[in-house]
């Protein structure tokens, strides 16, 4: 009798065991798919499986990036702790996957990967490009240009504003800040042309917005003037007819921007927080450097130099209202992995989206 007691008090505590066990798994899987889950690790390779595929119309278009979350799936999750986003933008070797893993380096290293969304664009050729997905076969995107896609007119700068808006509206981040919009080389000129016509900052005004411009060769300005070293000046060109003409002024404008004014785009650029991020030692002047046409000759005579002189161009014309500034990179020429993982940068942002 005793023994046959035993055995029932040992199968009543296997079964209360295999009851508990079954409860906590049930919790844990409820709260694995619940909203307010505290933050995964994030996505941090340059393969696949960091890839997202964003929808941008009813014809089925796409287009797609990297990301360390999967905000764009994962519709109804929440990261609380994310405060910023960084958009990455490639140079015109089209290299999102390692420009994705420069910038995980670099947050890491900072240990802010649990504060920061990483979003690494991907701007395609027809080569490469998926059925549907928007694909531009020149440097064309870097200015904003529609993709070449049939019977499609979409903007290159409209692909930062669908994700925006798809953060935004979905709500995945809610003690999201900041959003800074960065890019190297021919990523730079993207970004530099996005803070004068981009309009996100103002549809999205909630978000403190800035523009970190890398090692760009190429500058738009608001007039015809130019500095000339020779003399220490600013002057105004006679001989050079596309001066004033996008990429390098505001004439003959992209479609994205038909509806803005002069007045509009000169007053984004003026006042919009931009930082020319340059490596000291970017002063090649052979390799990708435009040392051919006269638009891009009088920009200066390499790419530190081009930043310097816009720098110079907004203290002499907008001192007291522009809201722009030069960061060197010491001893780092053209090499977006060194921009990036540089102490200056990392500086700047624990000073300005991580204090």
């Amino acid at each position: 009798m005793l023994k046959g007691l035993t055995l029932s008090y040992k199968y009543l505590t296997l079964f209360l065991l295999l009851f508990i066990f079954s409860c906590s798994s049930n919790s844990e899987s409820t709260e694995d798919n619940s909203p307010t889950l505290n933050d995964n690790k994030p996505c941090i390779s340059d393969s696949n499986d960091c890839i997202e595929k964003l929808i941008i119309n009813s014809e089925g278009n796409h287009f797609s990036f990297y990301s360390n979350y999967d905000f764009v799936s994962k519709s109804n999750k929440k990261w609380a702790k994310i405060k910023s986003v960084i958009f990455l933008i490639h140079g015109v070797s089209r290299t999102a996957g390692p420009y994705f893993s420069y910038m995980n380096n670099s947050i890491s290293n900072l240990n802010k990967q649990d504060e920061t969304l990483i979003i690494s664009m991907h701007f395609k050729d027809n080569l490469s490009a998926s059925t549907n997905e928007l694909f531009w076969n020149t440097s064309s995107w870097r200015e904003g240009a529609d993709s070449d896609n049939q019977n499609i007119n979409i903007s290159s700068f409209k692909m930062i504003d669908e994700v925006i808006n798809k953060i935004k509206n979905q709500g995945n981040f809610p003690s999201l800040k900041n959003i800074v919009i960065t890019g190297h080389s021919s990523g730079g000129t993207y970004a530099h042309l996005y803070a004068i016509s981009g309009k996100s900052e103002t549809t999205s005004s909630s978000y403190n917005f800035q523009y970190i411009i890398a090692n760009s060769q190429y500058y738009c300005y608001p007039d015809s003037k130019r500095y000339d070293s020779n003399i220490n000046s600013f002057y105004s060109p006679s001989t050079c007819n596309g001066i004033s003409n996008w990429p390098y002024g505001y004439a003959n404008i992209i479609n994205y921007s038909k509806n803005s004014s002069e007045s509009i785009l000169k007053e984004n650029q003026i006042k919009r927080r931009t930082i020319y991020l340059q490596g000291e030692d970017d002063t090649s002047t052979t390799g990708t450097l435009n040392t051919k046409d006269c638009e891009a000759i009088l920009l200066g005579e390499n790419r530190n130099k081009r930043s310097l002189y816009i720098q110079k161009y907004f203290e002499e014309y907008y001192k007291s209202t522009h809201n722009h500034k030069r960061l060197i990179v010491q001893q780092v020429g053209h090499n977006a992995n060194d921009i990036y993982n540089s102490s200056t940068f990392k500086n700047h942002l624990s000073s300005s989206i991580y204090q």
